[in-house]
């Protein structure tokens, strides 16, 4: 995109061009993911673009240094926030444009890049080392510290130890300011997602931490960057190999929060270090389930787009939409995921293949050929496969004479069956989440053929219902334009019977009756409906026999609360852009008690938006004896996902599966833009559904979803060896 260096070029030009406060970090992101794409195909016509592209870039460095977007006065956010704009993420980007450059100059030799970055260095050394200046003194201060890993990088590249001695000073203040403290509370035993600063741009300075512990051997440094690994893991990777809710760490990998493409990205590239430090299997487990579901999954069949929100259930909306307002002329399609996104593929190449102390190791299964050098010359390892769709691969080695070494091959932890053969002989010793040494005088035409266990494996969440649409009658209050801050103007939890009228600040609202048909409550249809009005009550009324728990599954566009007798269980964005209320992607438990119970909801509209409505669907519990658990089902590394498309029944009318019974076939893939897997699959009922590949469930804008109800499950606990929590039937028994 032209903007991404155009940007550089007018930045002090008048007026001053309207960017958002990250826009610097555009060029470093493209061309780190460029240059990784480049590494991986070798494409001619790509490096030329890129030669050019890095010959502009250096040329637009200023005298000092300074490589980015913002006028003079205002740079590295040395003077404060710039007017209508804010807080600047200035260090950020430079960050980013040193990793690009330093991933271009290791490929390349360029010598004129590693000069860039150095200068780079040059100037934030200028500007920090020893001056009584911090980086934290500039707003968004996680963001601002991933010059901490950057330095380090530079560092190892150069032997200057000016670099070193500010990526050390920014250590110190990471728990000095309060800023992320992440190796003190990680060396405590504190959660990521209980630290100060647990948003996912943290992921880069804690990169750091790996990179301190691969230039001093300092144990401290692995112990706390393995326990923030392993929290992250455990908290926040959602079912798709997505990471984070919100852009930050919550706890919770059901959180149906936003997962963003940059966050996925930044987890991805941790991830990397963490197979460099830890050398485990299980690692490179989560490189591949993040890559074949999520990844693949952010991307567009055009490849002109990614997502910003990659979302577990729900719709996949392009990022130019979803997070349109960093959208400018002439550049509606440049934003930070859409320069980022592409790393995910870029990646494979730090983990596809690797090398041990003393042997290759084969991480990474696909079709493809990837090179190594030995003393004799070039080996090859050609794979013939369909992996991941087919569970066989077929890996031809070719060194260019014999010669012995030691080849390693990945077997995941969810393939508890695996059968290997070299040369038509059986390998013994295979384990599952483990990696498999094969030793031997290797020759010209050797074959290795590798079987997986693509039996479907489950991850339970835990007791699901059926939903059903909610219709009841509903009591609409909408205050005048400007009452919008909620419980200031109206105290929900003092209302405790359906209301005829409210009173706010001396003026007194009366009720609308309205019904929600089919679920939906629209407030455009409200009597008297005005485009500025900007929030709305509605109270209706549940008469329970007993004291109970139902579960309430919705969605409305903008913020919203939901308050049971005054007791208030969700206040968040509720999700949905523009009218889209089909997702229903939040849910809550309804604590009834017997008798009436007054159900509030406050939903805040954004002026500017043109829908105004909410869908609300009442779960209805299963017998006990045929429960069934909110469920994502793979088989091998891929996740299965509902696509209407390929059913003919919507996403509020799935059929319950069961597990002990389910048999996968693959199915007939012939309509336009095919599946990448598409497999038949029938209820416990004998109803047919399709399932495919989460990667292109919900490809053409069709709703999907990947919790699906399934009887025969059982939740399994996280653990280091299961980190996807995933089970077989049998295995289900024994635990219940």
């Amino acid at each position: 995109n032209p903007a991404i260096l155009e940007m550089f070029r007018e930045r002090d030009s008048r007026p001053m061009r309207d960017l958002v406060p990250w826009a610097g970090e555009f060029a470093g992101k493209y061309l780190t993911h460029a240059t990784q794409i480049l590494r991986l195909t070798r494409d001619a016509q790509l490096e030329a673009h890129l030669r050019d592209f890095v010959r502009q870039l250096v040329a637009l460095q200023d005298e000092d240094g300074y490589l980015g977007p913002w006028p003079k006065h205002y740079r590295l956010g040395l003077a404060g926030s710039i007017p209508y704009v804010g807080w600047i993420w200035d260090t950020w980007g430079h960050y980013h444009a040193m990793l690009g450059l330093l991933l271009w100059h290791e490929l390349t030799g360029d010598a004129e890049a590693l000069h860039c970055a150095r200068r780079i260095g040059d100037l934030l050394c200028d500007v920090f080392l020893a001056t009584g200046r911090q980086f934290h003194e500039v707003d968004a201060c996680e963001m601002n510290m991933a010059p901490y890993h950057s330095l380090l990088l530079l560092y190892h590249a150069t032997g200057e130890t000016r670099y070193l001695a500010l990526a050390e000073a920014i250590e110190a203040d990471f728990a000095a300011v309060n800023a992320g403290d992440y190796v003190r509370t990680a060396l405590a035993g504190q959660e990521f997602w209980e630290t100060p600063k647990p948003r996912w741009e943290s992921l880069h300075p804690i990169q750091g931490i790996a990179e301190r512990y691969f230039l001093t051997g300092d144990a401290q440094y692995r112990r706390a960057f393995e326990h923030l690994w392993w929290s992250m893991l455990r908290g926040d990777r959602h079912n798709n190999g997505g990471f984070t809710s919100g852009e930050q760490a919550t706890g919770d990998p059901y959180n149906w929060d936003a997962i963003e493409t940059c966050c996925t990205v930044a987890w991805t590239a941790m991830s990397v270090d963490m197979l460099r430090l830890t050398g485990s299997s299980i690692v490179a487990d989560e490189l591949e389930l993040s890559l074949f579901n999520s990844g693949l999954g952010m991307m567009s069949p055009s490849g002109r787009w990614v997502t910003y929100d990659t979302p577990m259930d729900g719709r996949r909306v392009a990022s130019a939409h979803s997070i349109v307002f960093q959208s400018r002329p002439a550049q509606p399609e440049l934003n930070c995921c859409s320069v980022n996104g592409p790393r995910m593929l870029g990646m494979i190449g730090d983990w596809a293949l690797m090398r041990s102390t003393d042997a290759v190791v084969l991480n990474y299964y696909g079709p493809g050929t990837l090179n190594f050098p030995l003393p004799s010359g070039v080996c090859s390892l050609e794979q013939i496969t369909d992996y991941p769709r087919q569970p066989e691969v077929e890996i031809r080695v070719t060194p260019q004479s014999v010669e012995t070494f030691i080849l390693v091959l990945r077997i995941p932890y969810w393939s508890a069956q695996t059968n290997v053969t070299v040369n038509g002989e059986a390998v013994d010793g295979v384990q599952a989440g483990a990696y498999l040494r094969l030793t031997r005088a290797w020759q010209p035409g050797d074959v290795i053929r590798i079987t997986f266990d693509f039996r479907p494996h489950y991850w339970a969440q835990g007791p699901a219902y059926r939903y059903q649409d909610w219709e009841t009658e509903w009591r609409v209050i909408a205050p005048a334009p400007g009452k919008i801050a909620g419980e200031h103007y109206l105290d929900l939890a003092k209302i405790t019977t359906l209301p005829d009228a409210v009173e706010i600040e001396g003026n007194t609202y009366t009720a609308v009756t309205m019904r929600s048909m089919g679920g939906g409550l629209d407030f455009n249809t409200l009597p008297g409906y005005r485009q500025d009005l900007d929030m709305a009550y509605a109270f209706t009324e549940i008469d329970s026999p007993t004291d109970a728990s139902v579960p309430l599954h919705f969605c409305a566009n903008f913020h919203t609360r939901v308050l049971v007798n005054g007791h208030c269980l969700f206040a968040r964005p509720a999700g949905g852009f523009d009218g889209d209320v089909t997702l229903r992607r939040h849910t809550v438990e309804l604590p009834l008690r017997a008798g009436k119970n007054l159900v509030a909801l406050a939903v805040t509209r954004f002026p500017h938006h043109r829908y105004w409505t909410a869908s609300l669907g009442i779960g209805t519990p299963v017998a006990d004896g045929e429960r069934e658990q909110l469920t994502s089902i793979y088989r091998g590394p891929i996740l299965l996902a509902f696509d209407q498309r390929y059913n003919t029944m919507g996403p509020e009318q799935i059929p319950g599966l069961d597990a002990r019974t389910l048999t996968l076939e693959e199915a007939a893939n012939d309509l336009p833009y095919p599946a990448w897997l598409l497999l038949s699959a029938r209820d416990a009922a004998g109803t047919p559904i399709t399932l495919c590949d989460f990667a292109t469930a919900g490809m053409t804008g069709n709703p999907y979803r990947s919790w699906l109800n399934v009887r025969g499950t059982a939740p399994a606990v996280f653990s280091p060896e299961n980190p996807l929590r995933s089970v077989r039937p049998a295995e289900a028994e024994s635990m219940r």
